[in-house]
């Protein structure tokens, strides 16, 4: 016992010593709570006969049911090779694109050039994710 390294008992005036900091980050957990944590318990709902006048909680309990009745579906082969050929052609063809253009505008010469080419860019990204965010608001 003699080797052994005490530690210091932490006092009531220590804990308060850096409260305005802990209240900094108390937003941030809020968000993190809410928006990252909160979400997880309606992912029971895929393990439930879910019945929306019962609610999450008060639906019957499967287990597995529906993804044994998915995974033996007729079309289950076609949904998965569409998925994994949709992400591996999107992941082929949109990883590239911002290091060549990126290698594009290094090439570009007077800085006047560049600007104007990122600020049109930029100018379009803006718009095309407005449109898509009224689309999936809207649809038409």
């Amino acid at each position: 016992m003699k080797g052994r390294k005490k530690y210091p008992v932490v006092r009531a005036r220590h804990k308060w010593k850096n409260m305005d900091l802990f209240l900094l980050l108390l937003p941030a957990m809020i968000q993190v709570i809410i928006f990252r944590y909160w979400p997880i318990a309606g992912i029971q709902i895929a393990f439930k006969n879910f019945s929306a006048r019962k609610g999450i909680w008060g639906s019957a309990w499967v287990g597995l049911k529906h993804f044994i009745t998915f995974f033996n579906s007729y079309n289950f082969w076609e949904v998965l090779g569409n998925t994994l050929t949709l992400s591996l052609t999107m992941l082929l063809f949109s990883f590239p694109i911002p290091f060549i253009f990126a290698l594009f505008l290094n090439r570009l010469s007077p800085r006047f050039k560049k600007v104007l080419v990122q600020a049109l860019l930029r100018y379009i990204h803006i718009i095309l994710h407005i449109m898509h965010k009224i689309n999936a608001h809207f649809p038409f």
